[in-house]
Order: structure tokens, then C-alpha cells, then sequence
């Protein structure tokens, strides 16, 4: 049997991980990166990393380091968003060869234990051959989630639930008040940003709802509209499926969630200077949610301090309260 084909989005720029400069997908959570355990849940796969050539030259790097198998890639000539680096993914690797379905991850989501993954995709593979015709995206219950975060991500809304998987009555972007308790109450799912179906499916979607990605080139990339796949094909496409996710998965995009999710397991190395960032947490007996950085010439202390980030990378120091983090990409901006 063909082998079905792996998609890895590892494009982003991370601003809201400043000062570090690593891309976030070589970010090691117990010693692997973000992007080889994506990788690694792709076994069986024909897996192409989705990328620009910065990125994919400093992965090649790292990977080579660590004596790690390089993985294949396909370079985008411009960073447009999710929807155009899945369209434009599925049409480069469908040129070389054709695959009996899709899944399209993310490099920078984290899963606590993902042993049921497998169990998952081949569930999803079942599912895709009884719906042929049909997209699909994973989705997670809210109690997966902090109550106070379920505001800071997209739900999916199913018509009924069903044993497998379930049809999309309406995607939902970060909804708040009356809205999201009604989202809670009604067994709605967190959008886990996974999406699934077969090749010539997503294709025949693109060229209805976005078909400039099928014709473009690198010269006029840059001209595509920035928006996400959710939005873009996913709200739009009639014939949307749901599952849910067997397990805990997470996107660390902030200092915050990587404090709150993983804790001291942090650590990366950057290819040029080949120095390590640790991160901990309670230095001292008298702190409390403080997050403590340093390479291995520099060390940082904090006394008497509550959600205080200190994050210090190379010659560049961050202070700021943990729970803003997630906003630093617009505080740089005004910079």
C-alpha cells in the first residue's frame, strides 16, 4: 500500500518566545525536539516538513548535530499563513507522488503522552475511507483545557455526536461569555489544529475557496492572502468531520504555557553559538509562578517575586509579568 502522506507546519516565527531566537520546532522538551516528536508520530508516513529555507537550513543543522536523520522538506517561498503552506504542501508532494490521504500537523504542538496517536490516525484512516468526500479535524474536549484558557482557542461545534467520528455544524473562534458557555454545555470541541482528508479532496476545496495557491509561483507567492486553513477551507467546505483526540495535546506558544505545561523540561541549543538555555522554576523557596532562564555563562535570580518571567537568551534579557507573555508579540511591535 502507498504510503499516506505527512504534512508538518514548521514556518512560524515564534516573536512570542522573545528573546530566544531558536525556532520554536527545535525547542527540546525532554531532550527531543518539538519537530522530531512530530515526526515521530508520523511513522509510516511519507513526511515532508512545510517551511521557509531559513528555517529548514537551521533544522538541517540541528538535526545533523544531533546525528539525526534529516527529514525532507518542501520551502515555501513565503511565509502566508496556514492555508497557503497546506495547499501549496499537498501540491509540491503530490507531484512527486500520489498519496492515498493527508495528515497535516503542527511543529509546535506538545503531547504529555502520545501513545493513543497511533490508535488515533488509524482511526482516522477508517473514518476517511467511510467518508471519502469529507475532511477532517481533530478536536478536543474542554476538559483538556484550563477552564480559564477555553477562550483563547477556536471550538468546533459537531450536528450530533457519533461513535467516531461526527458532522461540523459550525467552527466557533475563540468565543467568550454567553457564547462559550453555551460552547461548554453543548459538548463542543477545542480545534486542535489537526487536519486530515484525502489529497484530491483538500485540492477540490482550494480551487473553490482559495485557488490561487494551486497556480502559484515564487514570484507572485508573496501576492497570496494571509489567512488560516480553518477559515479559509474548513468553514467553508460543506462536507467537514470531527474526531476527538485520545489524549492531551498543546500548543506552546507562549512563555506562559510552556511555565504552565511543561515546567523545567525545557531546553535548546543553538547551531551558531552552541550554547544551552535552561529553564526552572522556583528557584527559591520564596517564589512563587517564577520563571528563572540562563545559558551556561550567565545565571539570573529572583527573591520575593510572583508572575515575574525573567528570560534571558545570549546578550538579550526579558522582564515582564508571566501572565502577559502572551501578548509579546504586540509589545514588540510598538517597540
Amino acid at each position: 500500500m502507498k504510503k499516506p502522506l505527512g504534512l508538518i507546519l514548521a514556518g512560524g516565527q515564534s516573536k512570542r518566545l522573545f528573546p530566544v531566537t531558536v525556532p520554536k520546532p527545535l525547542l527540546k522538551v525532554n531532550g527531543i525536539s518539538l519537530l522530531e516528536q512530530s515526526i515521530r508520530r508520523l511513522k509510516g508516513f511519507d513526511v515532508y516538513i512545510v517551511t521557509n529555507a531559513q528555517i529548514a537550513e537551521e533544522i538541517r543543522k540541528a538535526f545533523r548535530a544531533d546525528r539525526i536523520k534529516i527529514p525532507s522538506f518542501i520551502i515555501e517561498p513565503e511565509g502566508r499563513d496556514t492555508a497557503a503552506a497546506v495547499g501549496y504542501g499537498i501540491r509540491m508532494a503530490e507531484k512527486k507522488r500520489k498519496h492515498p490521504w493527508v495528515a497535516v500537523l503542527s511543529a509546535d504542538q506538545w503531547m504529555p503522552d502520545d501513545r493513543n496517536f497511533s490508535k488515533f490516525l488509524k482511526n482516522m484512516q477508517s473514518e476517511i475511507q467511510k467518508f471519502p468526500d469529507a475532511l477532517f479535524v481533530g478536536g478536543s474536549s474542554a476538559s483538556t483545557k484550563a477552564p480559564h484558557s477555553h477562550s483563547q482557542f477556536g471550538w468546533i461545534a459537531p450536528q450530533r455526536t457519533e461513535k467516531n467520528s461526527s458532522a461540523v455544524k459550525k467552527f466557533v473562534e475563540k468565543p467568550k461569555g454567553t457564547l462559550l458557555q453555551k460552547m461548554r454545555k453543548s459538548k463542543a470541541l477545542i480545534n486542535a489544529g489537526m487536519f486530515f482528508g484525502r489529497p484530491e479532496v483538500f485540492l477540490k476545496a482550494y480551487q473553490k475557496f482559495y485557488p490561487e495557491i494551486l497556480s502559484a509561483t515564487p514570484k507572485n507567492y508573496y501576492q497570496l492572502k494571509r489567512q488560516p486553513i480553518d477559515r479559509a477551507i474548513f468553514e467553508n467546505y460543506s462536507k467537514v468531520r470531527v474526531i476527538a483526540l485520545p489524549m492531551r495535546w498543546e500548543d506552546l506558544g507562549t512563555w506562559e504555557d510552556w511555565f504552565t505545561n511543561v515546567g523545567t523540561q525545557v531546553s535548546t541549543k543553538n547551531s551558531v553559538k552552541s550554547k544551552k538555555m535552561k529553564v526552572s522554576t522556583g528557584a527559591q523557596i520564596r517564589c512563587k509562578k517564577v520563571l528563572i532562564s540562563a545559558d551556561e555563562d550567565f545565571e539570573i535570580f529572583g527573591f520575593d517575586l510572583e508572575d515575574l518571567a525573567i528570560i534571558q537568551s545570549g546578550s538579550k534579557l526579558l522582564v515582564m509579568p508571566l501572565s502577559k507573555t502572551r501578548d509579546l508579540k504586540n509589545y514588540l511591535e510598538n517597540l
